[in-house]
């Protein structure tokens, strides 16, 4: 059975459940600059400390055609996935975990970085192992000049 929840607006943050999600997301929020989106070196880990082996940081590499790879994967998530993403492009990371199903999640990062707002999805499925899985994540956009998205926050912890 599969059950999803999918969002891109701005509750998103206000639907977040687990709580380390929640202080990512608030986090985040404190971040912003007037107006302009939070900077990857804005990132302070102390100030999230119970968050931090639920979160990877995504470089975007190109915006046509858009190319996203790991830059850092938390120890929980590479725990969890039994093994690390950092190098990886989300399609191929998504690819290897989900199997033919991935590409109805890589589009959700897409609009993260295209609508430069956070996206949260509740999901619930089969890896392509045929093991089942929950997860709740969000996708924070990140920017060097505040404006153009070259990265995303995630933070994803299973449900």
């Amino acid at each position: 059975m599969l059950r999803e929840i999918v969002s891109s607006a701005s509750d998103d943050i206000q639907a977040l459940c687990h709580p380390a999600l929640v202080a990512l997301a608030r986090h985040w929020q404190s971040l912003h600059r007037e107006g302009a989106l939070p900077r990857r070196r804005d990132i302070r880990p102390a100030e999230i400390v119970a968050a931090m082996p639920y979160v990877a940081l995504i470089d975007v590499v190109t915006h046509e055609p858009l190319v996203m790879t790991f830059r850092l994967v938390g120890t929980e998530l590479v725990r969890w996935l039994g093994h690390d993403h950092t190098g990886r492009s989300v399609e191929d990371a998504y690819a290897m975990d989900v199997g033919p199903g991935w590409h109805r999640v890589v589009p959700e990062y897409a609009r993260a970085v295209r609508d430069r707002s956070p996206a949260r999805r509740f999901h619930a499925g089969s890896r392509s192992n045929g093991l089942s899985f929950r997860y709740e994540r969000i996708l924070l956009p990140l920017s060097s000049d505040g404006s153009t998205v070259d990265g995303l926050l995630m933070g994803l912890v299973p449900a």
